[in-house]
């Protein structure tokens, strides 16, 4: 056999033992070990051979480690469990206030009792109103936010001017009558959003206005203005005040969507740890994904 065919066979020979060896050492690996018989996946004998017929291929018969460096990991331990933690606490936290809103039937004024209670009806002024700072319009609740842009270029930014929210008592009047509402502590969903710009201004409102049809979830307490009634408002338990302009179901919709959204962002952040773990252990291979 002339020396460049043996040279051939033997850089052959040593390219499929490497890759027996490189296959063997994937398949021992965690968690190939216990996946592979699973999936009849079994070793190849390995070429006996190897190092002294193709002397040459001795380096690719081991495959070399190179784990992720320290900042990727921490990156990659911190930011996903962060990431987990959050998404998963704030997730599990907006589809249990979706069930809430689902499952607690809605009580009529004349029939409310104390404790967790649901409301619907319409925004009515107690004594007086607020006005709108942007729409100048009767309300009951605003949030009011100026911005000005300060610099030029690349180093322009948005600063925040005004930052106001303010609220009042109000009735949330439906067939059979009236109930006080407190929205000190509420989350607060509404339709009505304006935005306006002037100049190196921008002016944003949002607000709960007179007339509008209203959704209440809370607690029914003793209102202790009169003392013989009860008002909606934020309790001294955990059970949420949120109040909205929206329908029932819109409400709904809109919590079970953040609270999916909130989740997938906590899978990721697990999926993130899991890779940096096989990074860690430098043991990235085709059927890690």
């Amino acid at each position: 056999m002339a020396k460049r065919q043996f040279e051939r066979v033997q850089g052959i020979y040593g390219d499929m033992a490497a890759n027996i060896a490189r296959y063997n050492s994937v398949r021992n690996r965690f968690p190939e070990r216990y996946l592979a018989p699973m999936f009849g996946i079994k070793p190849i004998p390995k070429l006996a051979l190897a190092k002294s017929f193709a002397p040459q291929s001795a380096e690719q018969l081991t495959i070399q480690s190179v784990s992720v460096n320290f900042w990727n990991l921490l990156f990659m331990f911190g930011g996903g469990g962060l990431f987990a933690l959050t998404g998963t606490f704030v997730g599990f936290r907006k589809i249990k206030e979706k069930r809430y809103i689902e499952n607690i039937p809605t009580s009529l004024s004349t029939g409310l009792a104390y404790g967790p209670a649901e409301i619907q009806g319409k925004v009515e002024r107690k004594t007086e109103s607020l006005t709108g700072p942007l729409s100048n319009t009767p309300c009951v609740q605003y949030h009011y936010v100026v911005k000005e842009k300060r610099g030029s270029g690349k180093k322009a930014k948005w600063v925040t001017v005004t930052d106001e929210t303010r609220l009042i008592d109000f009735y949330c009047r439906d067939s059979e009558g009236i109930v006080p509402v407190n929205l000190d502590g509420a989350e607060i969903h509404t339709r009505h959003s304006l935005s306006r710009g002037s100049g190196r201004r921008r002016y944003s409102e949002t607000s709960i206005r007179i007339g509008d049809p209203l959704y209440v979830l809370g607690t029914a307490i003793i209102d202790e203005s009169t003392g013989d009634r009860l008002m909606i408002a934020k309790g001294k338990n955990k059970f949420p005040l949120i109040t909205t302009n929206y329908t029932e179901t819109e409400l709904m919709g809109r919590k079970s969507r953040r609270g999916l959204g909130w989740l997938n962002l906590g899978l990721n952040g697990f999926v993130l740890i899991g890779l940096g773990l096989f990074g860690a252990a430098a043991s990235y291979a085709a059927t890690d994904f």
